[in-house]
C-alpha cells in the first residue's frame, strides 16, 4: 500500500476535513494534503493547477484522491482496487446527476445503473497518468471554461482526451450520496457502506452536493472501527 498516496485538498481555516483525515489515520493509509490553511484560490486553480504542482513533487506510483470536506474511507482493499482498475490507468467516481452541464448527458452511454456521470471528487490511478490528465485540463480546457473544475474533467473525458480512464459506474471503489440513488446505499453493522443496487461495498463515501449525514455515518463507522481495533 505504500506505493499509493491518499491525498486531498485542505484549503480550510478550520477543521472541516477531519472526517477524511481521521479515516485515513485509523486505517493506516499513507495520506497527505495540500493547501492546508491557505485561502481558497477557486476550483480550477485548487483542483487542477495546484494539484498538478503537488503531484509533481510526489514519488508514489498510484494516487487516490477524495474531497476532504465531505468524504471518508470506510476501508481500503488495494488488491480489489487494482482489480477494478484493470488495464485502465485511472478510475473516476460517478453520480446520478449530469453536473454541472446537463446538456452533455446524451454523450454518456445508456446504462442499467443510475451512476452514469463522471464525478471527479474521487479517483484512483497511476500518478503519471493523473499528471498527464491535469496537464491537458490546464492547457486545453482552463482557458475556455468557467470556474467549475468538474466541467473541465467531464468535457476532457467525453472528448476522448482521457482514453485510459474508466468510470466507476458500479460503485466498486467510490460512492456518491447525492441524488435519488442515495437511497440504495445503507450502512452495515461494521460501519461500511453497502450499495444494494450494485451489490458492492465501496471504500470511500462522498456526501457530495451538500447531502446531510456524513457526521452520523462517520461516528458509527469510527465506533465500530475502534471496537474491533
Amino acid at each position: 500500500m505504500n506505493n499509493t498516496l491518499f491525498f486531498t485538498t485542505a484549503y480550510f481555516q478550520g477543521d472541516e476535513w477531519h472526517w477524511w483525515r481521521e479515516s485515513c489515520q485509523l486505517l493506516g493509509l499513507n495520506w497527505d494534503a495540500y493547501g492546508v490553511g491557505k485561502p481558497f484560490p477557486g476550483l480550477p486553480q485548487a483542483k487542477i493547477v495546484d494539484m498538478l504542482r503537488y503531484l509533481e513533487s510526489k514519488q508514489e506510483e498510484y494516487v487516490c484522491f477524495a474531497d476532504g470536506y465531505d468524504s471518508f474511507f470506510t476501508y481500503w482493499d488495494h488488491t480489489k482496487a487494482m482489480e477494478v482498475l484493470g488495464d485502465s490507468s485511472l478510475i473516476v467516481a460517478c453520480e446520478d446527476n449530469c453536473y454541472p452541464d446537463s446538456s452533455v448527458a446524451g454523450r454518456y452511454p445508456e446504462l442499467l445503473f443510475p451512476w452514469r456521470y463522471m464525478c471527479p471528487g474521487q479517483f484512483f490511478g497511476k500518478r503519471e497518468y493523473v499528471l498527464q490528465t491535469l496537464e491537458i485540463l490546464q492547457r486545453e480546457y482552463m482557458p475556455k471554461l468557467g470556474g467549475m473544475d468538474q466541467e473541465h474533467w467531464v468535457l476532457a473525458f467525453l472528448d476522448g482526451k482521457m482514453p485510459k480512464t474508466k468510470l466507476d459506474n458500479q460503485c466498486q471503489l467510490f460512492q456518491t450520496m447525492s441524488g435519488p440513488s442515495g437511497r440504495y446505499v445503507v450502512q452495515v453493522l461494521d460501519g461500511r457502506a453497502a450499495n444494494v443496487f450494485t451489490m458492492t461495498m465501496p471504500m470511500n463515501i462522498h456526501f457530495n452536493g451538500r447531502v446531510q449525514g456524513i457526521e452520523e455515518w462517520f461516528n458509527k463507522w469510527k465506533e465500530a472501527r475502534l471496537a474491533t481495533a
